[in-house]
């Protein structure tokens, strides 16, 4: 950790979707450790899983192209709007 601070590390990114409670904070004490010998801040950024969507199986495959939209609902509170953007990223929005 002291050769990556001295070599210009200045944050620390844990990634929430792997580990445990204890491993995460095991690894904030050693940066803030590094921290105190380094004498400067050194940031820890919480990198959180955001939502994912699993829908199951499909009766017939569908395959999005720009500009199609597909709505993901169950219930009147929990439906979702997908607008494909470009071949790789869907643009989210809540419908209610």
């Amino acid at each position: 950790m002291d050769q990556l601070v001295a070599a210009g590390m200045d944050a620390a990114r844990l990634n929430f979707s792997h580990g445990t409670h204890e491993e995460h904070g095991e690894r904030a004490r050693l940066v803030r450790a590094a921290q105190q010998r380094a004498g400067r801040p050194l940031a820890l950024i919480a990198d959180l899983q955001g939502p994912k969507i699993r829908v199951g199986d499909l009766d017939v495959p569908r395959i999005l192209v720009e500009g199609d939209e597909v709505t993901i609902s169950r219930g009147a509170l929990n439906s979702f709007r997908l607008s494909t953007l470009n071949g790789r990223t869907a643009k989210v929005k809540r419908i209610r």
